[in-house]
């Protein structure tokens, strides 16, 4: 038996009822009147197209907003936070480019077909440091620790002294590339773009094609009395649900 609560779903904070479904995770609740009305699930390739441009898509704005906030944290004074934030924004970038099972990763030429050649070399380097420092931590360019002596002769007794010293040096920020790098996200999210308003279009074409048979075989909660109950009133039913409703007029 699957359960209800509440749980915030989006990034402005909105609170949307949501139901967990075994094997497919949670899934928003519509209501039409106070009365909760079916939600089909759709399994096709089309609507796994579309989820996983929104999975893109998250992740660029998450890696904006990162960006953005370490701008305005002041220099020295936040280091452990600005550190967490640029590791985390190179790392989710990084995602979008890497492949993964069952997870739509971006194809370079097309991903990076709005940016300039400063920009692709930016994405080089952006790669280069999730590759070799933030995510598998090789130690290079990135992060470098030289062991070092100090040593000097006694005038008195002309015996060598000496100091041992570690030299750990590693890069915690991305602040410097922060303005670029807000560029080449945004221009990354202009072809992400693109795709999710595609796969947005098709799968409208799709679902409005489904038959009343599929929705209520396939339909969570499906109760057809409540079904009378909207067809007979006409409520409003949200836009994502207006084809199911339509079908369900018919």
């Amino acid at each position: 038996m699957s359960s209800t609560y509440l749980y915030i779903m989006e990034s402005n904070g909105r609170l949307f009822e949501v139901i967990d479904i075994p094997d497919v995770g949670l899934v928003k609740v519509a209501y039409a009147g106070g009365v909760q009305i079916p939600t089909c699930i759709i399994k096709s390739h089309k609507a796994k197209q579309y989820s996983d441009w929104k999975f893109l898509s998250k992740d660029i704005d998450t890696a904006f907003q990162c960006v953005q906030k370490i701008k305005t944290l002041p220099e020295d004074e936040y280091a452990l936070i600005e550190q967490s934030l640029s590791f985390y924004a190179v790392v989710t970038y990084g995602k979008c480019f890497t492949k993964a099972e069952k997870r739509r990763s971006l194809e370079l030429r097309k991903a990076l077909k709005y940016c300039d050649d400063n920009l692709k070399d930016l994405h080089s380097i952006i790669m280069d440091l999730r590759h070799k420092y933030v995510a598998h931590g090789e130690v290079g360019l990135y992060e470098i620790n030289p062991v070092s002596m100090n040593w000097w002769i006694d005038a008195d007794t002309d015996e060598v002294n000496y100091t041992l010293s570690d030299n750990l040096t590693y890069r915690t920020s991305i602040r410097t590339l922060c303005d670029d790098f807000a560029t080449l996200l945004l221009k990354v999210n202009q072809y992400i773009e693109e795709g999710l308003n595609k796969a947005w279009i098709g799968l409208n074409d799709e679902v409005a094609s489904l038959t009343p048979e599929y929705l209520i075989k396939n339909s969570i909660f499906l109760d057809l009395k409540q079904s009378k109950t909207i067809k007979a009133s006409g409520m409003p039913v949200p836009e994502v649900t207006n084809v199911m409703q339509s079908k369900l007029n018919e």
